[in-house]
């Protein structure tokens, strides 16, 4: 019976020190935490206020996540009495205006500029009733014209009073240039067309190219072509004539110059201004110049009147072709 007594008070004796062990450990996880003070005799308020000033820290709701896969409805503002702002646009003066090309198809008349200008002005628009706007540039006038209608009505109305214009050829009526290399200088430019008449292409013009100084000519041709469903395989015909040949597009080194009145950036086919000589600068076509075949023959420009031909490079009026910037540089440094 004492043994049984004795081992029941050791029983109770070892769970009374589990508890207070187990008490310890507790107690020392939690005061681990800084911002919680752990001790039951500063509790004074059951809403946790400390006789010290301190808090303890209230633990924050947990949101539980949507699972059933619907958008919560988001509240609508009250609408009944919706706030007025006045909205102001600083371009609303610009709805009224015309863009400066209506039709940017249609290419400009170039018109030269009169003593009686405005009065010429005045009758093309206000008389003649033709849609168009005049915009000076230098020594001529570009005429935009609104449809195609008022743009021949405007070229026959300067035909009718002998005025000078010319019109800049659009894109869509400038042929495809295009130079062969690789033929025989003594190759003929009507063997090229037909050949490539036979390859169904559109030939325009055929034009074998000469030295600039000795005028001798050249194993490179130059081919005008006219818009054909077959235009772009041009560049891939590597035999013309029995011969290995390359072709590649055309790029002018210069501005071109009209042969017909001397003037730059148009074609004597569109040229409606007075016939002007390359070389001497009178009313008549440059093939029949008299000084032509005489050997120092008195030259003047038509353009700058300097005494030498219109188709010098060196003159004051001839157009310098813009160079294109060259982007810089950017040099990436590592930062130290």
């Amino acid at each position: 019976m004492r043994t049984n007594q004795l081992q029941m008070a050791e029983s109770l004796w070892i769970l009374s020190l589990d508890m207070v062990e187990d008490r310890r450990l507790n107690n020392s996880k939690i005061s681990n935490n800084p911002a919680i003070y752990i001790g039951p005799q500063t509790i004074q308020n059951a809403n946790g206020t400390l006789d010290d000033g301190f808090q303890f820290q209230r633990q924050r709701q947990k949101h539980k996540r949507n699972l059933s896969g619907t958008t919560p409805i988001a509240k609508k503002p009250n609408m009944d009495n919706p706030p007025t702002i006045e909205l102001k646009n600083k371009y609303n003066g610009l709805k009224n205006q015309i863009d400066r090309l209506t039709n940017p198809n249609i290419p400009p008349v170039v018109m030269k500029r009169t003593e009686n200008y405005k009065l010429v002005l005045n009758r093309i628009i206000d008389v003649q009733k033709i849609k168009c706007r005049a915009k000076p540039t230098g020594e001529f006038f570009y005429m935009y014209c609104e449809s195609e209608k008022d743009h021949r009505s405007l070229t026959e109305y300067l035909d009718t009073e002998s005025l000078e214009y010319y019109v800049i050829a659009s894109q869509a009526e400038k042929p495809t240039k295009v130079v062969i290399h690789g033929l025989d200088v003594d190759s003929s430019c009507d063997d090229i067309r037909e050949e490539l008449t036979r390859k169904n292409y559109r030939v325009d013009k055929v034009h074998q190219f000469k030295k600039f100084r000795t005028k001798k000519l050249i194993p490179v041709f130059q081919v005008h072509l006219l818009p054909t469903e077959n235009l772009k395989e041009i560049y891939k015909i590597d035999t013309l004539l029995h011969m290995i040949v390359t072709i590649e597009p055309y790029q002018r080194k210069s501005i071109g110059q009209c042969f017909h009145c001397q003037a730059f950036s148009h074609v004597a086919s569109k040229c409606k201004m007075i016939v002007k000589c390359v070389i001497c600068a009178e009313q008549h076509d440059s093939r029949v110049c008299p000084p032509k075949n005489i050997e120092n023959p008195t030259k003047k420009c038509a353009n700058c009147g300097g005494p030498h031909t219109a188709s010098y490079r060196g003159c004051p009026k001839f157009p310098k072709k813009k160079k294109q910037r060259s982007k810089k540089r950017i040099l990436l440094c590592s930062s130290s």
